[in-house]
C-alpha cells in the first residue's frame, strides 16, 4: 500500500486552546451525540478546527484550487466512554468506491492519535499507543447492490489488524459535500479511565479524489509542513471541560 495517508483532523484552530500550542478537546455533556451524520448539535460547540488554507494542502497541493474544492470544519469531543469526531467537508466532487483497507484511495477523513504521548518522546515513528484511523463517508448510493453501494465505514491502518470494535460511523450528503460523525470507544484505544487533564496528541486531515482514476489526489492537514508520517507532526492536546477550557 502506498504511504500517502491522511491525518485525523486539525487545521487552523482559533478556538479551544490551552496556552500557545495545546488544543483542548471539550467534554460533551448529556445527552451524548447521536452518531447519525446530522451535525446540528455540533454547530455551536467548542472544539472547532478549520482546514481551509492553501498552506494546509500539504500533499498534492498543486491540485488544490480553493476552499470550495476541498475544506472542512471539524469538531472533537469526549465522554467517559467515547472519543467523538464530526466533520463538515466541502468537496465539489464526491468519489469513494473503495471498502476496507482501500478507502484511503477515495474521499475520507483520517485520524492519527497518540494516547501515550510521553512514551519514548525521542521516537518519531509510530508504535505503542498510536493509531491511524480512516473514516469513509461511503458513496451515498442506495441501489441495494452490495457491489455498488459503499456505506460509511472505519478502517484502522495502525496498529495493523486492530478492529476497534464498537466504533460507529455515519454520513450524510450535503449540497457542498458531506457531513460525517464517528465515535470510537476509549477502551479500544487502550484508555481505561479518561479524565479532564489527560494529555494526548493528534492530527486530522481530509483527503480528496476528483477524477475517475481510483487514487488519492490531495489532502489537507493541520501542519503546514510537507507531508510525512511522523509523530512530531501531531498536535498536543488535553481533555477539557464542557466549555472547551483546560482543567487545572
Amino acid at each position: 500500500m502506498a504511504t500517502i495517508f491522511i491525518l485525523f483532523a486539525v487545521a487552523s484552530s482559533t478556538l479551544a486552546t490551552a496556552g500557545d500550542s495545546t488544543f483542548v478537546i471539550p467534554l460533551k455533556p448529556d445527552p451524548p451525540p447521536a452518531v447519525d451524520g446530522q451535525l446540528t448539535e455540533w454547530l455551536n460547540r467548542p472544539g472547532l478546527l478549520l482546514l481551509n488554507r492553501r498552506e494546509q494542502a500539504t500533499w498534492g497541493g498543486n491540485s488544490w484550487r480553493s476552499a470550495a474544492d476541498l475544506s472542512a470544519r471539524v469538531w472533537l469531543a469526549w465522554r467517559a466512554d467515547t472519543l467523538y469526531i464530526a466533520a463538515s467537508v466541502t468537496d465539489d466532487q464526491l468519489r469513494q468506491s473503495q471498502r476496507g483497507g482501500g478507502i484511503w484511495r477515495g474521499d475520507h477523513v483520517m485520524l492519527f492519535l497518540d494516547v501515550v504521548p510521553d512514551d519514548q518522546p525521542q521516537r518519531d515513528t509510530f508504535g505503542r499507543g498510536q493509531f491511524q484511523i480512516a473514516f469513509s463517508p461511503g458513496n451515498f448510493s442506495h441501489t441495494g447492490d452490495p457491489g455498488v453501494d459503499c456505506p460509511p465505514e472505519m478502517y484502522c491502518y495502525r496498529p495493523d489488524g486492530v478492529r476497534l470494535d464498537g466504533t460507529s460511523v455515519a454520513a450524510t450528503q450535503t449540497s457542498q459535500g458531506y457531513d460525517l460523525e464517528a465515535a470510537v470507544p476509549w477502551s479500544q484505544l487502550g484508555v481505561s479511565a479518561p479524565a479532564a487533564g489527560m494529555a494526548l496528541r493528534f492530527e486530522v486531515a481530509v483527503s480528496d479524489t476528483d477524477g475517475a482514476e481510483v487514487r488519492q489526489e490531495k489532502m489537507m492537514t493541520s501542519s503546514t509542513a510537507p507531508w510525512e508520517i511522523k509523530r512530531s507532526r501531531l498536535l498536543a492536546a488535553v481533555l477539557g471541560d464542557t466549555s472547551g477550557r483546560a482543567v487545572e
